[in-house]
């Protein structure tokens, strides 16, 4: 049993915040027009689904920008930066998600707490010098 019990550990510890944004995403989403406003929870799904996709590009390409543009320290800094934020933010999403997990509301949470997140690093990024 004491064998077991680190493997055990590991297993149930990397199943607490497996989900991941693309878990929830609609497929061609892109490809789709989002219905503002629509209460069903398909168009809401469609449209978050998509402001993560936006949101998560603009993230990518604002930190390759701001990676280009800085010193080999201030880089180092960056990712350690960027590294910390991203697991903070999958925490407090995770967490989110779980409070909400038994409703309808969960995946909408979890993909709109994604995406506001990655809206404020972008602005984070732009100023960060």
């Amino acid at each position: 049993m004491n064998k077991l019990f680190p493997i055990l550990l590991i297993v149930l510890s990397s199943k607490l915040y497996a989900n991941s944004p693309t878990d929830f995403l609609y497929k061609n989403v892109l490809n789709v027009e989002c219905k503002e406003g629509s209460p069903l929870q398909d168009d809401l799904m469609y449209c978050l689904s998509r402001y993560y996709l936006e949101s998560d590009a603009e993230l990518n390409k604002t930190y390759n920008n701001k990676i280009n543009s800085l010193s080999h320290t201030k880089i180092k800094k960056l990712r350690e930066s960027q590294r910390s934020w991203l697991k903070n933010k999958n925490i407090d999403c995770s967490d989110a998600y779980e409070a909400e997990k038994d409703g309808r509301e969960a995946p909408i949470n979890y993909l709109f707490c994604h995406a506001e997140a990655n809206d404020k690093r972008v602005l984070f990024l732009e100023h960060y010098k």
